[in-house]
């Protein structure tokens, strides 16, 4: 959750070197929220979703579907009640279990869930603010003009 010492923090120490200083000194909000909120840039980075809708989740699972059928019985003992049973959910929480099912799914079918697969479609790139405070999260103009005390 973003604090205004947080921010305050970030635009007046500037970590990444994004050039906040002079529209600090000079009041440009605007100009500080835009820096903080780019998705280009020194400042923006790989950041994890906290969900995938069912249909990233289907298409990234499917080449394991079609190729369960030829698997040894063992891998199909083990995956066709998991895939069953999670092909059905309608957004896919990214939490340390689902991650930790990828992962191993991906080590019994390398070669149809390669971990390239799993990293772009659980995260992306994102903003500085995003990095900071998570997904989604976005500095605006009144934000910054709270952090500087203005």
């Amino acid at each position: 959750m973003l604090s205004d010492a947080q921010l305050n923090t970030e635009l007046t120490t500037d970590p990444m070197a994004l050039g906040y200083a002079p529209y600090v000194t000079a009041g440009n909000d605007n100009e500080c929220a835009a820096l903080i909120n780019a998705l280009t840039g020194p400042g923006a980075a790989t950041i994890s979703l906290p969900s995938i809708s069912h249909d990233t989740f289907a298409l990234l699972i499917a080449p394991v579907v079609m190729a369960l059928s030829g698997a040894t019985t063992a891998l199909q003992a083990k995956w066709t009640p998991m895939l069953n049973l999670i092909i059905g959910v309608t957004v896919v929480t990214l939490d340390a279990t689902v991650l930790g099912l990828l992962s191993a799914l991906s080590m019994d079918f390398p070669t149809y869930l390669p971990t390239a697969s799993i990293t772009a479609a659980t995260s992306r790139i994102g903003s500085r603010a995003e990095v900071l405070w998570g997904s989604g999260a976005s500095v605006q103009p009144i934000d910054v003009q709270h952090a500087m005390g203005r």
